[in-house]
């Protein structure tokens, strides 16, 4: 019986600083902290198509007049301004991915542009300076809208929640005495402000008005008012009431101008299913009939599951294209700086170490600015997700890998293992890491290495691939349900997010996998990252491979990671393994279909492990030629990297030469 055991328990040595550095824990988290408050950045990213929605010209360099300082807003924060503005649509889907600044660009929106901005309508009238905006956070809702399943109750709860935020802002122009008295006059006389709540509350009214006037007008507000709580508690039909009474504050106090009144949606993607589609469904009769701007901040495949589900009516469609992950890390660098004894205040730290310390935060700074090897790594883990290049950026002032308080000179594969370790001695896989490991799968006991490489590239050459025609396909490989359903749900995972479904964020089982095979798979920002560049990169791969089980007697034990010679060895074993696999899964494969299918998923027709080993073989190179041969000495640094590239070479026939068509 073979005795598996992680390769990080083969190894004895690992290239580990002795100093701890849990005391800059409080300044690392406060420096990077996700709801920091900070000034907006703006976005001078090239606009561009993204999650497949093209950009309107019309709206591209339009000056808005507006907005006075609106030259000084970045290119993307122009355009999604003008969409709002002068679009004819007046719902307005901003779709981006997880943690891209949706949500930032919304409080900038509300905070900087409404409210300090020209008025749109230009309207002769006590309200010409006030623009009315309604801020509803999904996020901020009661803990029981994630675990109730009772349908009555959300759609009551998220009515009611609706049905308030308009409510604050019909009480800006008039009280519930001159609602169901001047505005219900109004209403009987117009027909342009009608659906079928008003229809509805108008025939009640002709029931009985034509008598009770008579009676006087104390008579009719006291039985008007009695209407008006009724309607109040039938919920939808006072929510379709409540779009009619928004349309009318537009017409009669801005001039009929839709952008005097916002309603922004944030965060819907953070519910539960159930809850999205009741929340869409009410936002739906709301837009049905008002015409008032709303926004509704989703994620791509939320907006695509919406589209899937039959939610049709008018809407804009804007992608959001937010600052760059580096632009945020650079300014929260910049910021502690700038005054770092405020960060600094309360811990242990004397003078000389402050120093030293500033001096690194400095060196890590330029190597963020400089390093294209670095800037691709975060790249690649991050995606465009702003959330996750903050939380991981902890780890460059609190890791295991170099001193922060020592002199010595930090290189740019120190960043990256610190990335890649944090303060753990090497590289571990948990359900809330930021970092994927692509060659394990969770809660396997057999370990299938390649099977997530393979779901990652065939999501990244199809977008909205069909679940079951890929399941197909990885079953001609070997690999049975239960092991298909394991790997997306780690590519599923939230902390993660390489993937993406229109159904479900996570299978329970593999019977609700088997009932899902209609959903559409497409990728992440980050997933892209994962399967072009960071699967092949060998700071990855040294890394990820310490947490993944192997045959203990096959590899040996007693390796010493810190020396470059025998961690290279060790990735050789490693890799050794892949193709292993990959060529008896290969073989399988080849079985059932042939090279054509496998080249019209896949793309090529090599073996996936080809393209690890070359990439994981030039990274190599590249060190070996930063190598000084004092390290070594001449004559024993060219018989390693001879040694080595001999294996490499080895290793790339045995992919290539050996695969049964």
């Amino acid at each position: 019986m073979k005795r598996k055991m992680k390769i990080v328990s083969l190894c004895t040595a690992f290239p580990r600083i002795s100093r701890s550095q849990h005391i800059l824990d409080p300044l690392a988290k406060q420096t990077f902290k996700l709801d920091m408050p900070t000034p907006y950045i703006h976005s001078n990213a090239e606009l561009q198509e993204l999650y497949g929605f093209g950009l309107k010209d019309k709206f591209i360099g339009y000056r808005n007049d507006f907005i006075p300082d609106f030259d000084s807003f970045g290119s993307n924060e122009q355009y999604i301004i003008n969409n709002i503005y002068f679009s004819e649509f007046h719902l307005h889907f901003l779709v981006g991915g997880i943690g891209t600044g949706k949500s930032r660009f919304l409080q900038f929106f509300r905070n900087e542009v409404l409210k300090h901005r020209r008025h749109p309508c230009d309207a002769p009238c006590d309200f010409r300076d006030r623009v009315m905006c309604a801020y509803i956070d999904f996020n901020s809702q009661p803990n029981d809208w994630l675990t109730t399943h009772h349908q009555a109750r959300i759609e009551n709860s998220i009515t009611r929640l609706l049905c308030s935020k308009i409510e604050k802002i019909i009480k800006n122009f008039f009280d519930t005495e001159q609602e169901v008295t001047d505005v219900w006059d109004h209403l009987f006389q117009h027909d342009d402000y009608k659906n079928n709540a008003v229809d509805l509350l108008i025939g009640e009214l002709r029931a009985h008005e034509a008598l009770e006037w008579k009676a006087g007008f104390n008579l009719v507000k006291e039985k008007r008012m009695r209407i008006y709580h009724k309607l109040r508690d039938s919920k939808e039909d006072y929510l379709a009431y409540l779009s009619v009474i928004l349309n009318y504050i537009k017409t009669t106090f801005f001039r009929d101008n839709r952008i005097c009144i916002n309603i922004i949606f944030d965060n819907l993607d953070l519910l539960p299913n159930l809850v999205q589609i009741i929340a869409k469904e009410k936002i739906k009769i709301l837009f049905n009939t008002a015409s008032v701007t709303g926004i509704v901040a989703v994620r791509q495949s939320t907006y695509r599951e919406l589209i899937t589900n039959g939610y049709s009516f008018s809407a804009n469609v804007i992608p959001h294209n937010g600052p760059s992950i580096f632009d945020i890390v650079h300014q929260r660098l910049d910021l502690l700086l700038a005054n770092p004894d405020a960060y600094m205040h309360g811990l242990d730290i004397d003078q000389s170490d402050k120093r030293t310390f500033i001096d690194s935060i400095k060196q890590i700074k330029k190597l963020l600015q400089e390093s294209k090897l670095v800037m691709n790594f975060y790249r690649s883990i991050c995606g465009r997700s702003i959330r996750k290049a903050l939380i991981l950026s902890e780890r460059l002032i609190c890791n295991s890998v170099y001193d922060v308080f020592s002199n010595s000179p930090i290189g740019q594969g120190e960043i990256l293992r610190a990335i890649m370790a944090g303060s753990n001695s090497t590289y571990v896989w948990d359900e809330e890491n930021e970092i994927a490991n692509l060659y394990d799968v969770n809660g396997r006991t057999e370990h299938q290495h390649l099977i997530k490489l393979r779901i990652l590239k065939a999501v990244y050459f199809h977008d909205d691939l069909e679940l079951g025609k890929l399941m197909d396909l990885l079953t001609a490989f070997g690999y049975d349900y239960e092991l298909i359903q394991y790997a997306l749900n780690d590519l599923l995972s939230v902390s993660k997010r390489l993937l993406w479904t229109d159904s479900l964020l996570h299978f329970k089982s593999v019977d609700e996998l088997l009932q899902q095979k209609k959903s559409k798979l497409s990728m992440s920002s980050a997933g892209k990252g994962y399967a072009t560049w960071l699967y092949k990169n060998i700071s990855y791969v040294q890394e990820v491979m310490l947490d993944i089980p192997v045959d203990a007697d096959d590899f040996g034990e007693g390796w010493n990671y810190a020396n470059i010679d025998q961690r290279i060895k060790l990735i050789l074993k490693f890799l050794a393994i892949l193709v292993r696999d990959d060529i008896a899964e290969m073989n399988t494969f080849y079985s059932t279909y042939d090279v054509n299918t496998y080249k019209d998923i896949w793309k090529f027709t090599d073996p996936i492990t080809t393209s690890i080993v070359i990439g994981v073989e030039s990274d190599f190179n590249k060190i070996m030629a930063n190598i000084s041969s004092h390290k070594f000495g001449a004559t024993e640094l060219q018989i390693i990297r001879s040694e080595l590239s001999a294996q490499f070479e080895n290793l790339k026939n045995m992919a290539a030469g050996r695969v049964v068509e």
